[in-house]
């Protein structure tokens, strides 16, 4: 089989794309170029979604020769033990020494046996590389017409499988193009594996121009985004609870996390075994859904936080879960207008084999979603005319990595053509970097040395201070101090500001109290974000968005009173923590987008937190640049002076209906829009100059 691509077919027994049965004396069989993904099994034993060798026996006298050769096989399923069982891609009944199996060149994904290259004769071979073909297969966006139309699966240059593969076994059987018939180029003795060449109309190893929407960090509010939960009966393929539950339960005394989510606002949602006090059943959510990272966006652009830190950490970075979130949130950001930014959780950091998971992470995300190229992925985080990658856990006391390990990601990380040094990085470091001791790594020299080639610092503050006092007692030492050695080697600085702290309910029930560091109804955050913005910072990381598993959640949180029930006869005094009944569940989120209206100058703020207001989409604004008038169906949008400016229509669902430009710049905007053939509603109007963005709401 030669230039095949096998996609999406399903078997309820063995064998979702190939079966290769029992053979004779001396039979071959030869897979060579082939893409063999996306196709599942589903029955109880079904085995091998991909390929499955079922030999009768384990005679010797089976002289089988089977060779897969410059092969894709990736991205298979076999549910007979949960989304993506172990024999997934490759599977065998039995593995007879006779038996002669060749794979060279090719990618394979989870296979039936951990020791296969000790069994079979391979070489040249990346092995258990889930989602490569994610990667190297581009389902979506300006190629779907040609997948539907031509059947293949087009391979961008830039992704792993370009210029792997030899060439050798298709000269052998006379065989020069590819499957849509045309020419391999078969250059330095290579090709590209898999059944169809590089796509050249997409361009693929050059960077098209593009204007980022988030040109830089200065005057944004950021938030960490975990996007880690998972509960039975998603298809997260996590099979469980994860990052919600404990011990495999998730149940009264058995949970991991302190706030409970106001899920009043999600479509897809779980029920769990919990009910709440008037004995209703609960439900949570799953962040692998994409109507819940659909959700998270849209609350962003209402609230006006600017975006997130996707975080992938080393441990799961290959994870089904993780790949799910993360294409959700490429596609909600974009929608939204959302910026956002690849946060690689280096913590659990220690060895070269991290070192590459990371840089070889990068390439294959890259290469799916062109985070670098600003004419595919508009709303990817820019910093000093380069796309950010941020890199956390630099200089932690206790922790197996060393400084030197992240200036190494920092010097190979690849663009999109293979070129080095083409980004800029946040590095998120212990709290005491600057000073030592405390969280910080023994040797300062080092650390701060490294430090120094970063664009921006990030120095974690959660738990290291516990109340308003114990924070202005550091403001001196460490955030202004640490501003202004920033300044003083061009080197920017976000600050970490965090609602409270509490985990005693994923400390197993021993952590000393609930509500560890209280959050004093939003006055213990939004001090951290004043004396921030006082002391001259242009930027804000919030932790976190969604971490509920320590209380540092800023999205939905139900009321205390709206908490389901978690008391238990051994824990009477158990329960979920709460957003103050005398205040909004979206309190938080109201916060931290007011905080960005006042980095904007949209605002002028204090000590004094602003008053809430419903779905803040802005509060008190300065004279704006831009004057925005609607009466008989036609929008005016004018701006008092000259410069860059975009203009984009949203309705209440926070879909965009509509963007302008200005082609000449030294001309002050003036545009009119009939919007007669809108339907009657609101309709936000989001004006950007130079940066600064303005907002308002007409109705319609």
């Amino acid at each position: 089989m030669i230039n095949s691509t096998i996609y999406k077919n399903s078997s309820s027994n063995d064998a979702g794309a190939i079966m290769l049965l029992a053979g004779q004396t001396g039979e071959t069989f030869d897979l060579i170029n082939c893409t063999i993904t996306e196709n599942t099994t589903t029955g109880n034993a079904g085995h091998g979604a991909g390929i499955r060798f079922y030999n009768d026996d384990s005679s010797t006298s089976q002289t089988v020769l089977k060779r897969i050769l410059n092969c894709i096989i990736e991205n298979n399923y076999a549910t007979n033990n949960g989304s993506r069982n172990q024999n997934s891609d490759l599977s065998f009944r039995h593995t007879p020494e006779a038996t002669y199996l060749i794979i060279k060149n090719s990618f394979i994904g989870s296979d039936g046996n951990n020791n296969i290259n000790v069994k079979y004769y391979m070489e040249d071979n990346l092995f258990n590389y889930f989602s490569a073909v994610e990667s190297l297969a581009e389902f979506e966006g300006s190629t779907s017409d040609q997948i539907q139309a031509e059947k293949c699966i087009p391979v961008l240059s830039s992704s792993l499988a370009s210029n792997y593969g030899n060439p050798q076994w298709l000269q052998e059987v006379g065989i020069t193009t590819d499957q849509k018939g045309e020419t391999r180029p078969f250059t330095n003795n290579r090709c590209t594996i898999g059944s169809v060449e590089v796509v050249s109309t997409l361009n693929p190893g050059t960077k098209p121009e593009g204007t980022p929407t988030y040109p830089s960090y200065d005057n944004l509010v950021m938030a960490g985004y975990q996007g880690w939960f998972s509960v039975k009966g998603d298809d997260s393929g996590n099979n469980g609870y994860v990052h919600c539950g404990r011990d495999g339960k998730f149940e009264p005394g058995y949970a991991g996390i302190e706030f409970w989510p106001d899920m009043t606002e999600y479509t897809k949602k779980y029920p769990v075994d919990f009910v709440y006090p008037d004995n209703s059943q609960a439900y949570f959510f799953s962040s692998s859904d994409e109507e819940t990272v659909d959700l998270h966006f849209k609350w962003m652009q209402q609230y006006g936080i600017d975006g997130v830190f996707i975080q992938r950490f080393i441990s799961s970075i290959t994870s089904q879960a993780i790949g799910k979130v993360l294409k959700h949130a490429v596609k909600a950001a974009k929608k939204y207008n959302r910026a956002f930014s690849i946060m690689y959780d280096c913590s659990g950091l220690s060895t070269e084999a991290d070192i590459y998971k990371v840089l070889n992470d990068w390439k294959i995300i890259n290469a799916k979603y062109r985070f670098s190229d600003p004419s595919v992925c508009p709303t990817y985080l820019h910093h000093n005319g380069k796309p950010m990658i941020a890199l956390w856990g630099i200089g932690l006391q206790g922790k197996g990595s060393t400084p030197a390990q992240f200036k190494t990601m920092m010097d190979n990380l690849q663009d999109l053509d293979g070129a080095k040094q083409k980004f800029s990085y946040l590095l998120g470091s212990s709290y005491q970097w600057r000073t030592g001791g405390g969280d910080a790594y023994p040797d300062t020299k080092d650390l701060v040395e490294v430090l120094k080639t970063a664009d921006i610092i990030s120095p974690w503050s959660v738990g290291r201070y516990n109340s308003i006092a114990g924070f202005m007692d550091r403001v001196e030492k460490f955030l202004k101090t640490d501003i202004l050695w920033c300044r003083m080697n061009n080197v920017g600085y976000a600050p970490v500001v965090f609602p409270g702290f509490s985990w005693r309910n994923l400390k197993n029930l021993t952590a000393d109290k609930y509500d560890e560091i209280p959050r004093l109804k939003g006055d213990f955050l939004w001090r951290q974000i004043a004396e921030a913005k006082k002391a001259g910072a242009k930027m804000i990381y919030v932790a976190m968005f969604d971490e509920l598993d320590e209380g540092t959640c800023i999205f939905k949180c139900a009321n205390s009173k709206n908490t389901p029930i978690f008391a238990t006869s051994s824990d009477p005094q158990g329960k979920f923590l709460g957003i103050d009944d005398d205040l909004p569940t979206d309190y938080y989120l109201f916060l931290a987008g007011q905080a960005g209206e006042w980095l904007k100058g949209n605002a002028e703020y204090g000590d004094t937190k602003p008053s809430y207001k419903p779905m803040g989409m802005g509060h008190t604004k300065i004279e704006s640049p831009i004057t925005i008038t609607y009466a008989n169906n036609i929008l005016s949008i004018k701006a008092v002076r000259t410069g860059k400016i975009i203009v984009r229509i949203y309705n209440t669902q926070g879909n965009l209906i509509g963007t302008l430009k200005n082609k000449e710049q030294n001309i002050p905007f003036n545009k009119t829009i009939n919007i007669s053939a809108f339907p009657k509603g609101i309709y936000i109007i989001q004006t950007i100059l130079e940066g600064k963005t303005y907002t308002t709401k007409i109705q319609k």
